[in-house]
């Protein structure tokens, strides 16, 4: 797998990629800072266990981002919430 290219956006720099992300929780949960309000961009099965780990670990709200229709999500139908 290749690197999560930039998005050339502000506040680029608090963007984890998402294997990151769920290795890090598996790793060391208690180091790791999460906001308020977390945002995962992606609805594929990683996205789901990175939008759970940022709900488990203190998130008040999650929102995720996807930019096609729900039938070609990627993610196990049973854990998608529409």
């Amino acid at each position: 797998m290749g690197a999560t290219p930039d998005l050339g956006i502000a506040g680029e720099e608090h963007i984890i990629d998402g294997l990151q992300y769920i290795e890090q929780s598996k790793l060391n949960a208690r180091k790791m800072i999460i906001g308020r309000n977390v945002a995962v961009m992606a609805r594929g099965n990683n996205a789901i266990d990175c939008a759970t780990i940022a709900k488990r670990l203190g998130a008040e709200t999650v929102t995720m981002i996807y930019r096609r229709s729900e039938n070609e999500m990627t993610a196990y139908p049973h854990d998608t919430i529409s």
